[in-house]
């Protein structure tokens, strides 16, 4: 009789290395894909005895049928078996590196956000809203599948408020394939959410605990239904912290051949919680032909009571204070629902038709009360500010996508886009004085932008037998913007087409060698909160604003990496046109103002090299290593006197674990940052040290205890030196944490199949 969800395992000979894996169906048959050569296959089931017997994939030989195999039932009674294949923090692929965020034990607790801040390459920069990957800015988010289309600092809170435990793991993604946006210069990230591929209902719950400066609560919940016709699956999280945040800022210009200096210093109590719920559901209509249904919400409710200083010393004249008493409410809303339907012509060769709608909103009211005093003396004068804020934003989307196996060596993708976007900023600014309510017409206004994207994409996949493969894709992208207001209604009316190529060639030798060759071109379009005509009140005497002169950047880049098992060694280089710099200071001595705005640069320029290696110290003691180091240089284009700049950066990230028994592990990770360039301003270094100890009670249990920035050390500070001001800007968030992470499965499971990454995983990924 067949022997279905039988575990196949498809070994090295030599040493035992797993190669690739399967699971039997329900008729007990199975197929792997290797590359040709001799193979120790292993099969494993619980009651019966594991079966070996050596198979040879030959050079010439394209598939290998394999007689009946017979494996014989265990007479003794036995306890459970496990069969786990675990992996290691970081992969590498041609075109991603993968952090596998479950194997991370120091990541309980975390959020999202904070496990990508301490991932190699990246640096996450809470205070301009940005994320930059390998000193390069222009980063687009992904969730299973599905791109993000909220502006990048409200994605950065969203994920600042989803728990590590809800995602299986994160790709890092620096050659996306043409079937991916062109948008984002230094590639995607893309967050995938736990899954179980085992049938029946089953799923998880975690509960965390734990503090920062204040208290930190978190859970999530996952629900998995997989049937022969019908599957859903529900993960929702809550993130509510109390935190303190510290901040400090010291400028210093020359007015009149004399110094003038000023510094603001404040305090933020913020009460944050965060709402993520993702939920989808599939059903077979026919045979070949299933409708899928994907809904998400997400609900960020962030309320501060500030209190900030701003002391003034005019040259040669009396020292002015400012006390500064600041309330704000920062709410954004989001939903999605998305539709599907995905046919399978045959074996290999299916569509699949996509509508996706979705809706944000931002409500942003705050207040402002300044007390202005001489030195030693009472209010000079007070003056009150209420600004309102809100931004819906709408979009609407449809995919068609075919992706076809023509032969067994020969595969191709194609398909096209459309994306249609409406903003709304509306910002209303009232002062009192004290003896009347005005509005500013400087700081009020309502803008709209409208944009239009279309696009279309093939790509071929060539799997040759002589260990070769080759990827090639071509992408078009048409984009048409209209920015208005209603006194100037074609502030920006602007349309703009062009051609994204990529390829990645891999070269696989004996002994698990791998060469890989790629090359790709991404586009990074300005966003609308860094074109809007508004001015936003940031301090005092300091604002952000808008740029209605700002381009599109395009990028070009390549990579070229060696890989030996868990080790590989790349070899970097990129050029932006045009590049997109945010909050770029520039300081109006006269009005002693300080505006930020985001800048084209003429130029931004990087190479490199990077490596990751393991050591397996000990039995109990493994490392895995991250290191880097490139130089950048830039040139600006928007000052009357452009500035270049060069710099070397390097980054070192290291994690250990330590395993005591099969229930019992530990892990300690650090990560250290060199001072990176920011346009002409400079990031002071800083990094982290962490640690995490996990306890596993039966089989469905753990308990996790993680500290995160043992000694505050990723505190964010910017320096800028220009030939009239200088400026440092000190904010520490309060990363230091200590959380208590429960984490529990239910559900009916059968022995899990073997994750193992196949040869084609990464187009299986982009077609599921």
């Amino acid at each position: 009789m067949p022997v279905p969800y039988a575990n196949v395992l498809v070994l090295q000979p030599v040493d035992s290395l797993l190669i690739s894996g399967a699971v039997t169906n329900e008729e007990g048959k199975f197929s792997v894909t290797v590359e040709p050569a001799a193979y120790l296959l292993n099969v494993l089931m619980l009651g019966y005895q594991p079966y070996y017997s050596p198979i040879d994939a030959g050079r010439l030989q394209k598939q290998v049928s394999l007689s009946p195999i017979t494996i014989s039932e265990h007479t003794e009674q036995l306890g459970e078996i496990v069969v786990t294949s675990k992996r290691p923090l970081f992969e590498k692929l041609a075109d991603r590196t993968i952090i596998n965020v479950q194997n991370s034990i120091a990541s309980a607790g975390n959020t999202v956000l904070e496990v990508l801040g301490k991932s190699p390459g990246v640096i996450v920069n809470r205070q301009s809203g940005n994320i930059e990957l390998n000193g390069k800015e222009g980063i687009r988010v992904m969730i299973n599948n599905k791109m993000s289309n909220l502006p990048l600092d409200a994605l950065i809170q969203m994920l600042d408020g989803m728990n590590a435990a809800s995602i299986s793991r994160i790709e890092i993604i620096t050659n996306p394939p043409a079937r991916f946006d062109a948008g984002g210069n230094a590639g995607i990230i893309h967050v995938i959410l736990k899954d179980n591929p085992d049938k029946g209902t089953n799923g998880s719950f975690g509960l965390t605990a734990g503090r920062k400066k204040a208290e930190l609560l978190a859970g999530n919940f996952n629900l998995n239904h997989r049937g022969s016709k019908f599957n859903f699956f529900v993960n929702y999280s809550i993130h509510h912290s109390y935190n303190r945040h510290l901040s400090n800022m010291e400028r210093y210009s020359s007015v009149n051949g004399a110094i003038q200096a000023e510094i603001d210093s404040g305090i933020r109590c913020p009460y944050m919680t965060i709402l993520n719920l993702h939920a989808g559901t599939e059903f077979s209509l026919f045979d070949n032909t299933a409708i899928y249904l994907n809904l998400t919400g997400h609900k960020r409710n962030w309320e501060t009571e500030d209190t900030g200083w701003n002391f003034l010393y005019p040259a040669n004249d009396t020292p002015v204070i400012t006390e500064t008493y600041k309330t704000e409410q920062n709410v954004w809303e989001s939903g999605s629902a998305g539709i599907g339907l995905i046919h399978n012509f045959s074996e290999g060769h299916h569509i699949n038709l996509m509508f996706d709608y979705l809706y944000y909103d931002n409500n942003n009211p705050s207040q402002f009360r300044n007390d202005r005093h001489s030195a030693g003396s009472s209010v000079i004068d007070s003056e009150l500010i209420e600004i309102k804020k809100e931004t819906p934003i709408n979009f609407r989307i449809v995919n068609f996508d075919y992706t076809g196996q023509l032969t067994s060596q020969f595969s191709v993708e194609t398909g096209i886009k459309g994306s249609w976007s409406e903003f709304t900023n509306d910002v209303r600014v009232t002062r009192n004085t004290g003896n009347e309510i005005i509005t500013d017409p400087s700081f009020t206004d309502v803008s709209t932008l409208d944009e239009k994207i279309f696009a279309a994409y093939l790509s071929l996949s060539w799997q040759l037998q002589n260990n070769w493969s080759i990827y090639g894709g071509l992408r078009y992208e048409f984009t048409d913007s209209y920015l208005g207001t209603p006194g100037f209604p074609a502030l920006i009316d602007r349309s703009y087409r062009d051609l994204f190529p990529s390829f990645t060639i891999t070269r696989t030798t004996g002994n698990n060698n791998r060469y890989h060759l790629a090359y790709r071109k991404r586009i990074t379009r300005p966003n609308y909160n860094q074109m809007a005509p508004f001015v936003f009140y940031f301090g005092l005497n300091t604002f952000v604003a808008g740029n209605l002169s700002l381009m599109p950047a395009i990028n070009s880049g390549a990579e070229f990496s060696y890989q030996r098992r868990n080790w590989w060694i790349t070899l970097h280089y990129s050029n932006t046109k045009d590049d997109i710099t945010r909050y770029q200071s520039e300081l109006d001595t006269a009005a002693n103002i300080l505006v930020y705005r985001s800048q084209n640069l003429d130029y931004n320029r990087s190479y490199g090299i990077s490596t990751n290696f393991t050591f397996q110290i000990a039995c109990w003691w493994k490392m895995q290593n991250y290191f880097s180091v490139s130089g950048n240089s830039l040139k600006t284009k928007h000052l009357v006197n452009n500035l270049q700049n060069s710099m070397d950066t390097y980054s070192v990230n290291t994690n250990h674990t330590f395993v005591v028994n099969d229930k019992l592990s530990a892990e300690i990770s650090a990560l250290y940052q060199s001072p990176v360039m920011w346009g002409f301003s400079t990031y002071k270094p800083g990094g982290s040290v962490n640690f995490g100890i996990q306890k596993i009670f039966g089989t469905n249990t753990v308990l996790s205890l993680a500290v995160n920035d043992i000694f505050s050390t990723s505190t964010w500070i910017v320096e800028t030196e220009r030939d009239n001001y200088r400026s440092r800007w000190n904010y520490d968030s309060g990363t230091r944490s200590v959380t208590l992470t429960l984490r529990h499965e239910f559900g009916n499971k059968k022995l899990d199949s073997v994750k193992i990454k196949l040869g084609s995983q990464e187009e299986r990924q982009r077609v599921q």
